[in-house]
């Protein structure tokens, strides 16, 4: 029987290919880098503009740019922008201001639950199953949708071209009926 060498051990445990080692860290390097640059679809320009529901400011709505096309040559993602009191919306992507450049469908929404987890009980868990308010008493809570079916959704009538050397400022007065 052979003697325990613990030198011999250690060295057998702690053997490093260092050609495998460095390849590890060129894909783990490469890995991280994916998702940044044009992947996630910038630059992004600057979008503003106005929405108003006959006439009048429209706040507190969710303004979406969903790009209007996939594949090659559309913009890799869309942008969200939040109106204010006087209906002025400025998109982001992330934390970044601005949208990339394509053509875009334009949604607005106001339905906003009163948890913020969009399943409108207003309970914070997601299900669904709830009054709005999360208190029991059968009254709910948020904001109620208020911006006709023909301005949500992926069937909107609202569309932006957004440019890399225009000003970007699409202004959208709704109609209540929806025409």
């Amino acid at each position: 029987m052979e003697n325990f060498n613990l030198e011999k051990l250690m060295k057998m445990i702690f053997k490093i290919d260092y050609g495998f080692a460095l390849l590890m860290a060129f894909a783990l390097a490469f890995t991280s880098l994916a998702g940044c640059g044009s992947s996630e679809g910038g630059p992004y320009y600057s979008t503003t503009g106005k929405i108003t529901m006959d006439g009048q400011p429209l706040s507190n709505a969710t303004v979406n740019f969903e790009p209007a096309q996939s594949g090659e040559g559309a913009p890799a993602r869309g942008a969200i922008g939040f109106t204010d009191d006087e209906g002025n919306y400025n998109m982001v992507v992330r934390d970044t201001r601005g949208c990339p450049v394509g053509e875009f469908i334009v949604t607005v929404s106001t339905f906003a639950d009163a948890d913020g987890d969009g399943d409108g009980d207003g309970d914070g868990d997601g299900d669904g199953e709830g009054d709005g308010d999360g208190d029991g008493d059968g009254e709910g809570g948020g904001n109620a949708e208020t911006v006709p079916s023909a301005y949500r959704g992926d069937k909107s009538k609202l569309r932006a071209s957004v440019t890399s050397d225009g000003d970007n400022v699409f202004n959208f007065d709704l109609k209540s009926d929806g025409s």
